[in-house]
């Protein structure tokens, strides 16, 4: 790709380019921190999440309990979800993330369980949660409860040099859309053609470094996908915490129904994830399309947006399950929003 064209190509996509950048800001996510909720609770009784309070597995478990959209009431994370012949002891976490099929690693993901084992916390081992990630990968800031035995909150900044967890325990982890796999949002600039390759091109921009740097330049499987019915959507189809690439083909297509053909961004979108025609029909100019894991499976469904005019004089909003291959509705929604009018851009 000649520097010339490629100048060119930046021209003719701003406006695609604006539209990715919405839609690649990350959504509000349950955030990490000191908001464990019961920081004077006495530290010789049991939670109601069943680890002593003010325990690093007490927090930890509070975090996941959160991060599944638990409360204190509604508990969807507790001693039974982790404990391995009855104990439930930090050490024991990572056979536990392992006997329930949960990917156990060395790559860090925000909202994901550091782990160290017997030789830790004076042979019970410790846990902690990751609150982010730097450094592509190779520094992480953790956020933990009792480290010094003392039943209060701390952070660390921990390298692969100094103080690295053993494993990471990858339960509910909090992602955003990312192509890099380091949990920042990377700005997808997607080339629809003609292009240098003959392909539909994706040039990400390296969130770590405030998008200064190009992270990939990628040709993809899918040739020129720059008709109008074209939609252009990145977001985590399948749940392996990479952005993937969605084409939406509004109509018409050959399965006479709204379809998605998902590039997968483990292969730097180099092959194709799914090919589905969806439950929707046809689209039309009024709808929008957006990309976002609305029932918390950690998968994009796809939301469709109608602006209006609707059946309930509202902007509507349809979303498709993303677990079944976009084939189910798994809602439709009257919003509290009126009609949308052309100016207006909608997000996840």
């Amino acid at each position: 790709m000649t520097p010339t064209r490629h100048r060119r190509r930046l021209f003719s996509l701003t406006g695609l380019l604006v539209l990715l950048a919405t839609l690649l800001v990350p959504a509000p996510a349950i955030a990490l921190g000191n908001d464990y909720p019961w920081p004077q609770a006495n530290m010789n009784q049991l939670s109601p999440l069943r680890f002593y309070y003010r325990n690093c597995t007490d927090y930890a478990a509070w975090t996941l309990n959160q991060q599944l959209g638990g409360t204190t009431t509604d508990i969807r994370f507790n001693w039974s979800s982790i404990q391995v012949n009855n104990s439930g002891h930090a050490k024991d976490w990572r056979q536990g993330a392992i006997n329930r099929g949960k990917p156990v690693d060395d790559t860090p993901r925000r909202g994901a369980v550091a782990w160290w084992g017997a030789n830790y916390g004076g042979g019970y081992g410790h846990v902690a949660m990751v609150a982010e990630v730097r450094d592509g990968g190779n520094t992480v800031v953790v956020h933990e409860y009792n480290r010094s035995y003392t039943g209060v909150f701390g952070a660390r900044t921990l390298t692969r040099s100094n103080g690295w967890p053993e494993a990471f325990l990858h339960i509910a982890d909090l992602r955003n859309p990312d192509v890099s796999g380091d949990g920042r949002a990377d700005l997808v600039i997607v080339a629809t053609g003609p292009t240098g390759s003959g392909r539909t091109e994706a040039h990400v921009l390296d969130a770590a470094t405030g998008y200064s740097t190009w992270y990939a330049h990628w040709a993809t499987a899918a040739g020129y996908s720059g008709a109008d019915s074209d939609r252009h959507l990145v977001g985590d189809v399948n749940g392996d915490g990479r952005a993937d690439l969605v084409i939406v083909g509004t109509g018409p297509t050959g399965s006479g129904r709204t379809e998605a053909h998902v590039l997968d961004g483990a292969t730097g979108y180099s092959t194709w994830l799914a090919h589905w025609a969806t439950a929707a029909g046809y689209g039309n100019s009024a709808d929008r399309f957006v990309l976002g894991d609305v029932n918390g499976d950690g998968r994009a469904d796809l939301v469709i947006v109608g602006t209006g005019p609707t059946g309930s004089g509202r902007t509507e909003a349809h979303v498709l399950d993303a677990a079944t291959g976009y084939s189910t509705w798994l809602a439709h929604w009257a919003t509290a929003a009126g009609y949308g009018d052309s100016t207006l851009r909608y997000a996840m």
